[in-house]
């Protein structure tokens, strides 16, 4: 029960911040939009609801990557084209790990970024 509850809670903040980032609506009615559709669709069929989606949203991944990505990457120049500029335009920033260029690793400045846009947004 505990870890079901935490997951709930958890899938409806990241939800909600990301519907209030992507929308503008606030913060907090994002996240209680988020936990209304998943409460209304179990609420409504119950556990085969959650399987459904659960069914579509795999398929959707499966699609992305064995689709989508396959012919991005052929139409932008092969995959030697996307390796060639993933250091950015001039080609400076190939490890975002240097500490030339930044002081802690990107994934380290992603949450302080969300968490700081989620204050200033409330």
């Amino acid at each position: 029960m505990g870890y079901q509850l935490g997951a709930i809670i958890i899938n409806s903040t990241a939800g909600g911040i990301l519907l209030s980032l992507l929308t503008g609506r606030p913060y907090p009615l994002s996240v209680l939009l988020m936990a209304g559709v998943a409460l209304s669709y179990t609420l409504i069929s119950g556990l085969r609801a959650s399987v459904l989606t659960d069914v579509i949203q795999m398929f959707l991944i499966l699609s992305i990557a064995f689709v989508l990505v396959p012919w991005v990457t052929s139409v932008s120049g092969e995959f030697h084209m996307i390796s060639d500029h993933l250091g950015g335009v001039t080609g400076k920033y190939t490890d975002m790990f240097n500490p030339t260029y930044s002081r802690r690793p990107a994934i380290v400045k992603l949450p302080k970024y969300v968490i700081k846009n989620m204050i200033e947004t409330a």
